[in-house]
């Protein structure tokens, strides 16, 4: 006869004495195991490490769901080390919720959570759990802790909110907004398991499925703010769920199995769709909205996906769309049209101020997000304002600008490309973009008007800018400049133009001052009282003069040489770089270096009349990143973009004038040139200027280069982790050696049959990782005949003694062909390479347009290395021809055309 202990530890369930449950361990984890041998165990370790105890409380389930990597190894070794506490199941691979639903029938735990095999929790946190279910047994069979993202990402999850009043109940009827959707993040009670089982026809979704339906029974769930659930967003997304919007299933299983099901047996238990529900499953449709289907979905496909959408709509109250927070207008729009087959903006009615679906807000004029001047100048002779609209309305609304002497001035604007809502490949709206100059009157209020159709105006929200000097947080920020005060009222409604006059002047700094000392910033108060003290005893222009914040050798490092000798007595520049920089001390021996984000240099920014940058990162001219908002009115440099190489591709999402606001744009070739001022840029010919890279006054071929080729590719921003403003650095990723763009070049480094070739034309190679990716650079090895080059690059010295260059989409081309040496183009991932890109494909067409040829996959790059070796690099005519046409400028003049340009702005 079998033990009834060893029956209850069999089947999953628990002994039962009385009308009392016995378990062995107070908690199970259950962990589904695939192909996480980097991160598994960092998440043990954090189970093994509670508070509460582990060897005495705690039992782990591994259910290794077919791993092909080294998991199973470290799932051995954890049982092996924790044989009582740790119980290891295998299967082959059949998807999260077999693995979990595998799991269940082992558990011995009171309580039991789901956790991913990547993510973790804090010490503290199953003690807080315990404490509260022990508490409240009969209330709720489902406990919910907060979440914060960690790794790519350094943020509460965006539902934290629900924890901030602290641990309770939540009453689902009470607040339906409170939604609950991931069961890593919660614990259940292990009685109820017998009668929920996750779903294994879904991929996706399916623990907000198996969490709801468990709560769907009391209508409570707790929360238990005490602990923290850490959930790693991958810095190089290769986790299910963070590549969700690239898998079918996503699409055509969700919708049926999660939504209609999960609304279904909301209808079977209380015979109508509960606003809990709905709200959930809006909240998970929203994000839907922004994906692009073409590419996963074939046209049948996305039609079939779009219909069971509108099945699950008709389940949606119209309200709660309208009211749904974290939704755009646009897509509210497209959800309600979806909803009833038809365009339902044709059936919106307008009255005081708002636009109505069936007596239902949609859109009022007093959106923050219509109208923002995100830039605000004083100009000696007008006030210059210039920013976005972004309405999916504008075409119906005219905005004027009106002083209250009764002087109308309206706003014209043009559409943008750089930001658009596209729904299902579907243009919804795009972005306006404005500029207007109005009379600068001491004594003068502003405010902005807009009218649908031919209603009534309606004075309508200032959203103010980080160019605008003024801040929409601190109301005592005000921007003075030629005699003249300009400021905000509290609500942002109106923009006031004062004479400064002393006593006006000393007034509102020290409310300014008041207000920084009262939040905090004592260092900013000190800066802006320096600043005030030193500016009008200024004799000389400062000129600051910056490369990126741990590097130098690119244009600017050029124009700062260039400057030392060539700058008049009304000038002092600086450089600026971090003192841990290997070229901290070689900017030194050129002329005085400022260490990045130290005292001298933070004032320095606040006295500059020009900053002169080859990076546009905020950082370089925002040393105090959101604190900026205490201190931005004394920004009065001019930002000068000396580029770190000739644009090719649309860069206008990043470089536009909302968000860079530059006051000179340095290009090099007529193509450039024209791509900047007729693109959706917003500068013109007083901004962009035709110098020649400053760098370009040095690149000259005096010898024969060395029989070497340089492979310099560029980087990927699905690869890189983020980047530390401080530091300049990016952290490792240690799934970056198992990209398709590690195998490329790995590959190529070790390919006998290039490196056969090259041994017997005597040639040699080097590789070098952009300095997004030098924390990658142990990954690879080299040979031979290719070294993997360990320190920073001299691109210049590279560019003149390296015979051929091998990239990929990079700039670095433009600079080696401008020397008539041959360059080949690897493009093996052009199809997803601007995925992830702050910019997209421009006027350089690289067929057309390339100065060498283009490949699209290893053999024909491998192919094309070795019949430009065999030819001993020469440079075909055709690519001759079109260097050429390219470049404007071929002379050693760059730089004093950049510094002629400079000294003629204002």
């Amino acid at each position: 006869m079998v033990p009834l202990s060893c029956y209850c530890v069999c089947t999953g369930f628990i002994m039962r004495k009385g009308d009392r449950m016995d378990y062995k361990y107070k908690f199970s984890v259950v962990i589904p195991v695939y192909n996480v041998a980097e991160y598994l165990a960092e998440t043990l370790d954090s189970v093994i490490g509670q508070t509460i105890g582990f060897k005495e409380n705690i039992q782990i389930i591994l259910v290794n769901d077919g791993s092909t990597d080294n998991s199973e190894e470290i799932c051995l070794a954890y049982g092996e080390k924790y044989p009582e506490n740790i119980l290891y199941l295998k299967q082959e691979n059949k998807g999260v919720s077999a693995a979990r639903n595998y799991g269940i029938e082992k558990i011995e735990g009171k309580y039991v959570n789901f956790l991913d095999s990547d993510d973790k929790w804090t010490p503290e946190s199953f003690q807080a759990v315990y404490d509260f279910f022990e508490k409240r047994q009969d209330k709720i069979d489902l406990v919910a802790c907060p979440q914060k993202f960690f790794e790519a990402l350094d943020e509460y999850h965006w539902l934290y909110f629900k924890y901030e009043p602290g641990s309770r109940i939540i009453d689902v009827l009470e607040k339906y907004t409170y939604i609950q959707m991931h069961v890593t993040a919660s614990f259940v009670k292990a009685e109820v398991l017998s009668k929920y089982k996750f779903d294994e026809k879904l991929k996706f979704a399916e623990d907000s499925k198996f969490v709801n339906s468990i709560i769907l029974d009391k209508l409570k769930y707790g929360v238990v703010s005490e602990a923290l659930h850490l959930y790693r967003k991958r810095v190089n997304a290769s986790s299910a769920i963070q590549n969700k919007g690239t898998s079918k299933e996503w699409y055509l299983d969700t919708p049926e199995h999660y939504y209609l099901e999960l609304i279904q047996e909301s209808i079977d238990k209380y015979g109508t769709v509960l606003l809990y529900i709905q709200y959930l499953i809006l909240y998970d449709f929203q994000w839907r909205l922004r994906d692009d289907l073409n590419g996963v979905l074939t046209e049948q496909e996305q039609e079939w996906y779009k219909e069971w959408l509108r099945k699950m709509l008709q389940y949606m109250d119209d309200d709660l769309i309208c009211h749904l927070d974290k939704m755009y207008v646009e897509y509210k729009l497209y959800a309600l049209s979806l909803k009833y087959g038809r365009d339902i903006r044709k059936e919106l009615v307008y009255r005081r101020g708002a636009l109505y679906f069936k007596n239902i807000k949609m859109y009022s004029l007093q959106a923050k997000s219509l109208f923002s001047v995100d830039v605000l100048n004083i100009r000696e002779d007008c006030l210059e304002l210039a920013g976005r609209i972004w309405c999916p309305f504008a075409e119906d609304i005219t905005i004027t600008v009106e002083n209250d002497k009764g002087d109308v001035f309206p706003i014209v604007s043009k559409p943008a490309e750089f930001r658009k809502a596209v729904i299902f490949g579907e243009e919804i709206m795009r972005v306006r973009g404005y500029e207007i100059q109005l009379p600068l009157e001491a004594g003068t209020t502003y405010e902005v008007y807009g009218k649908y159709k031919d209603n009534m105006p309606q004075r309508l929200f200032i959203k103010v800018g980080k160019f605008s000097h003024l801040s929409p947080n601190v109301e005592q920020l005000y921007f003075h400049n030629h005699g003249f005060i300009v400021s905000a009222n509290a609500e942002n409604t109106q923009i006031y133009v004062e004479k400064k006059r002393f006593g006006k002047h000393l007034a509102k700094e020290a409310s300014l001052l008041k207000r920084c000392l009262k939040d905090g910033k004592k260092e900013i108060a000190g800066y802006r009282i320096l600043a005030h003290i030193i500016r009008p005893f200024l004799r000389k222009e400062r000129w600051l003069v910056m490369e990126r914040i741990n590097v130098a050798g690119d244009n600017a490092e050029h124009f700062y040489k260039y400057l030392k000798r060539a700058e008049e007595n009304d000038i002092k520049s600086r450089f600026t770089l971090s003192e841990d920089s290997v070229d901290y001390e070689k900017m030194k021996a050129v002329g005085p270096v400022l260490p990045f984000r130290k005292f001298h240099y933070k004032l320095f920014v606040l006295l500059a009349k020009n900053i002169i940058s080859s990076q546009g990162e905020d950082n370089i001219f925002n040393p105090w990143d959101d604190d900026s908002e205490y201190i931005r009115d004394l920004y009065k440099y001019n930002f000068v973009f000396l580029q770190h190489g000739i644009i090719k591709d649309d860069l206008s999402q990043w470089l536009n004038r909302f968000n860079k606001n530059l006051q000179m744009f340095v290009t090099s070739a007529k193509p450039e040139y024209e791509s900047i001022i007729n693109g959706d840029y917003f500068y013109d010919e007083s901004v962009v200027k035709l110098t020649g890279l400053p760098r370009y006054d040095n690149l000259k071929q005096d010898q024969a280069p060395e029989k070497t080729i340089l492979i310099l590719p560029t980087w990927r921003a699905a690869l890189a982790c983020r980047l530390n403003n401080d530091t300049g650095e990016r952290i490792y990723n240690p799934l970056f050696k198992y990209s398709e763009f590690y195998r490329f070049y790995n590959a190529l480094i070790h390919d006998e049959r290039l490196l056969q070739v090259m041994r017997e034309k005597g040639y040699r190679g080097k590789f070098f990782l952009h300095t997004h990716h030098k924390v990658q650079l142990k990954d690879f090895t080299g040979n031979d005949i290719i070294e993997v080059m360990q320190n920073g690059i001299d691109y210049q010295d590279e560019f003149r003694s390296n015979a051929l260059l091998l990239t990929d989409f990079s700039s670095v081309a433009f600079d080696f062909a401008y020397l008539k040496k041959p360059v080949i183009y690897a493009q093996f991932d052009k199809d997803t390479f601007f995925q992830g890109q702050v910019y997209s494909e421009g006027y350089f067409d690289y067929e057309r347009d390339g100065l060498g040829p283009v490949c699209y996959d290893y053999e024909s790059t491998i192919q094309a290395l070795i019949q430009a070796i065999e030819k001993d690099c020469v440079l075909e005519p055709l690519y001759d021809e079109r260097g050429n046409a390219f470049y404007r400028w071929f002379d050693q003049d760059n730089c004093k055309r950049v510094y002629d340009e400079i000294r003629r702005l204002d």
